[in-house]
């Protein structure tokens, strides 16, 4: 997710679809895997979003103890909080493929080219002088094949 704010609330929402039982039903039982990578500019949005995926995974935690029915998986949940500035210079190419070599190497690989095939951008096109850099990280980091 690209701009996330101070609580990331798209991101986490297709964390949870991505783990729902519901979705899974409607794949075939074919198991989906996400990687979620909650970006933003501010630094005090980056942390707040690292609380917000630590108590998202203790609500997941808490309710599958108590037996209760959770959209959330057994799975460790497995999400990113990066700082991100949107840039068209070569400053924000390097920012983008040093974000893509954080997303590789968590998945255990340290070779480019590894991209996303979706980017989440809610609420962000209210400051116009940041639009040329969205375009420009957006290319960046989409699979465009």
């Amino acid at each position: 997710e690209l701009g996330c704010g101070m609580a990331g609330l798209a991101g986490l929402a297709l964390l949870s679809l991505s783990r729902s039982s519901y979705l899974q039903h409607y794949s075939h039982d074919k198991t989906i895997q996400f990687d979620i990578t909650l970006t933003d500019g501010h630094p005090d949005a980056v942390e707040n979003n690292e609380v917000c995926v630590g108590l998202t995974k203790d609500h997941s935690t808490e309710m599958m103890q108590n037996k209760q029915r959770t959209l959330l998986g057994d799975d460790e949940l497995d999400v990113q909080c990066q700082r991100l500035v949107w840039r068209a210079d070569p400053q924000g190419a390097a920012d983008c493929t040093n974000l893509l070599l954080t997303k590789a190497s968590s998945n255990g690989n340290n070779t480019l080219p590894l991209h996303y095939n979706i980017c989440l951008v809610s609420d962000c096109l209210h400051f116009q002088q940041h639009h040329g850099g969205l375009i420009a990280t957006l290319g960046r980091l989409l699979d465009v094949k």
